[in-house]
């Protein structure tokens, strides 16, 4: 107060409102970005932090069924021990799709896409993978493979058999070692109701995953030989006197059952293709045996009662071919039908002594043939009787002699009681008293060492007998 008078000043004004809210809110912002980064890094260290190891240090399997979901697949992957949370291991697949993409896998296709697909199939986790590495696993490695093999000459049936009950193994690089401790698979479903058609299916090496079924490999096998047939078909030998590609397909399975030297398939092949075009008969032990039983028993000869007997599949008494194929033959003895090489020989015979034939351009060389084969045989014979006869010889000469019985001891009997004369011990009977064998000269010992069995020749391959020169 001056003078009386009340005097006021006016208030100060409170300076930075605004200076301090946006101040509060910075602080909030360096706050969150720090918690941010501090979660980043450590999300980021989750993501790449090894998983749990395997006792052994070996691979984990795990089966990726189709349809199954993300949180089907993490339940997996937890059963396996793979990984250690089943959440984390989702959360991990969200970020490799938005903020880090999986490092790809040694020979894994470069290319990144933004959308993580989980393949179906069974894969080798290896022990202590991050979840970074367990998302590239899954993402872009192959499922393990097992191959299916399925060679040439069999029949239908027996391939049908083979892939219902047959358990496969672990696929391996050509030139590699397979692993002793590499796992097997059975194919999956059941086998059809019917055998397919005989001579569809093309033999060749099959790689499966697990999970395939028996019906898919056999539409894999038949669509293989129709692409082959279909490939083969366009580029044949002109004037073959072949006329569809059932027919050629009939004769590939004869020439693959005739010989199983892969050298001699084009010689064979040219044979039959001459007998043809001459209309002389195929007389192939093959297929009477197929007529037979549909080759269940295969590699028994044939009786001439049984060439006789009458049959479609008769090719001693049939012209031309038999009515269907009689097995599943491989590309190379296709080939060597479609394409023959330029040969004369119509004859051909076991050599008996390679697995091979002998082939023959005229009747008389083949008989020589025959007749060579023959004694070989009968050679052969002879020497295996002769073994037989030294080997009972020597199991009879060291068999352990039996030790006779030992002669029965003499008794003494009392004699009968006389008033006249005393009791008297009687002596031993003359035959009680044992006598000494005559000594004969011991015989000599038999060798120590056993005889020897021949080693057996290959069995000769069905040879069509000469037919007669039309």
């Amino acid at each position: 107060m001056v003078g009386g008078v009340v005097s006021f000043s006016a208030p100060q004004k409170r300076g930075g409102g605004v200076g301090g809210f946006l101040g509060v809110l910075l602080i909030l912002v360096i706050a969150a970005g720090l918690v941010a980064v501090g979660g980043y890094f450590y999300a980021r260290s989750v993501y790449t932090q090894p998983g749990p190891a395997t006792p052994d240090g070996k691979p984990r399997i795990v089966m990726i069924e189709p349809g199954d979901s993300a949180p089907a697949i993490a339940k997996t992957l937890k059963q396996a021990g793979a990984i250690n949370d089943e959440f984390q291991f989702k959360l991990a697949v969200r970020a490799a799709e938005t903020i880090w993409k999986p490092a790809p896998l040694p020979g894994a296709p470069a290319k990144k896409t933004d959308k993580i697909v989980i393949k179906t199939g069974e894969f080798a986790v290896p022990s202590s993978a991050s979840l970074e590495q367990v998302i590239a696993v899954l993402s872009t490695a192959k499922p393990i493979q097992y191959t299916v093999v399925v060679p040439e000459g069999l029949t239908s049936a027996v391939i049908l058999k083979m892939l219902t009950d047959g358990e496969w193994e672990q696929w391996h690089a050509a030139g590699q070692p397979a692993d002793p401790n590499a796992r097997t698979l059975r194919l999956a479903g059941k086998a059809p109701a019917q055998a397919p058609e005989e001579g569809s299916l093309l033999p060749g090496d099959y790689q499966v995953l697990r999970g395939d079924t028996v019906e898919s490999v056999i539409k894999r096998m038949a669509k293989a030989q129709d692409d082959l047939m279909s490939s083969l078909w366009e580029k044949r030998k002109a004037d073959l006197p072949i006329t569809s590609q059932a027919e050629a397909i009939t004769l590939a399975s004869i020439v693959e059952k005739e010989t199983g030297v892969p050298a001699e398939r084009p010689l064979v092949a040219a044979a039959f293709i001459t007998r043809l075009k001459d209309h002389i008969r195929l007389q192939a032990d093959s297929t009477n045996l197929y007529g037979k039983d549909r080759g269940a028993n295969a590699g028994l000869a044939m009786t001439k009662a049984e060439n006789d007997a009458a049959s479609p599949y008769n090719t001693y008494q049939n012209d031309g071919l038999p009515p269907t194929a009689i097995c599943n033959p491989g590309k190379d003895a296709i080939v060597a039908v479609l394409n023959p090489p330029d040969s004369k020989a119509i004859y051909f015979v076991a050599d008996g002594v390679t697995g091979g034939h002998k082939f023959a351009e005229t009747l008389a060389e083949h008989e020589k043939n025959v007749a060579s084969l023959a004694r070989l045989r009968a050679g052969e014979r002879a020497l295996a009787n002769a073994t037989k006869k030294a080997g009972e010889a020597f199991a009879k000469s060291n068999a352990p002699a039996v030790p006779a019985p030992p002669a029965p001891q003499a008794t003494s009997t009392p004699a009968a009681k006389s008033s006249t004369a005393p009791a008297v011990t009687a002596k031993p009977s003359p035959s009680a008293t044992p006598t000494a064998a005559p000594t004969t000269p011991a015989p000599k010992p038999a060798p120590t060492t056993p005889p020897v069995a021949p080693k057996p020749s290959p069995a000769p391959s069905a040879t069509p007998t000469p037919p007669a020169i039309p």
